[in-house]
């Protein structure tokens, strides 16, 4: 018996020999493998929320871009571990394109979802199919407006007015700079404010000339020309071009 004993404890002795004796692995130094996104939204994106912004600039709402759906809505409470764990992980890696709040208390009031070409995929209409679904149980309202190169102001607003029941005033303006021009219409480089030109848009849904974004009428509120009408580029400040209207 003693012997086995001996045997035991020289086994012992042993693996502790060869544990001492096996090099240490060294950690893995820390790594951040991450770069900086160029833009957080598409152009058609940037477009339609320059539009947005303009509709609701007189609204008691803001306009959220990029919105995780988990922020949006959330898990019931009352399910088990598995369920709940389920149900989250179909809104975990989801977002919705924009979410319209009340300004006053950040209440969410519906979301907005541009469906370009992507959307016509198989694997993409499953998905939308499940995210319309998530905002309906949660009840929220959801309109999807498909991506154009512009979009009509009245027609967003009259949209938001009909599906999402927001009450948005007839007149559609922004804060703006005064009607000034430089020597190709537009350009204000130069800093010096000059009349702006007598060429008026006429079209239905005018376009802007330099960037391809639609016109909205505006009213100057201040300065040399207070009073005064034109047309301006949906996307100022990026684009500040303007034009005198009749």
């Amino acid at each position: 018996m003693s012997n086995l004993v001996y045997l035991f404890i020289l086994a012992a002795v042993i693996v502790a020999l060869i544990i001492l004796r096996m090099p240490k692995r060294q950690s893995e130094p820390l790594t951040f493998p991450y770069q900086s996104q160029e833009f957080l939204l598409s152009p058609a994106e940037r477009s339609f929320l320059g539009v947005l912004d303009q509709v609701l600039s007189n609204a008691a709402f803001r306009v959220f871009a990029k919105v995780r759906l988990a922020d949006v809505v959330e898990v019931d409470k009352g399910l088990q571990r598995s369920a709940w764990q389920s149900a989250f992980n179909a809104i975990s890696r989801k977002h919705v394109d924009f979410v319209i709040c009340r300004s006053d208390d950040m209440a969410i009031v519906g979301a907005i979802e541009l469906d370009d070409e992507s959307h016509a995929k198989a694997k993409r209409k499953d998905r939308d199919i499940v995210v319309d679904k998530i905002l309906e149980a949660s009840g929220i309202s959801l309109l999807r407006v498909k991506a154009a190169t512009a979009y009509a102001p009245n027609d967003i607003k009259n949209l938001l007015s009909n599906e999402m029941n927001l009450r948005i005033a007839d007149e559609i303006s922004a804060q703006s700079p005064e009607p000034t021009t430089g020597p190709d219409n537009g350009d204000q480089s130069s800093g010096e404010p000059v009349a702006a030109s007598s060429e008026t848009q006429q079209d239905a849904e005018p376009t802007c000339p330099k960037c391809g974004s639609p016109l909205v009428p505006r009213i100057a509120k201040k300065g040399k020309y207070q009073g005064q009408k034109f047309w301006g580029c949906s996307q100022f400040p990026n684009c500040k071009y303007v034009v005198k209207r009749s």
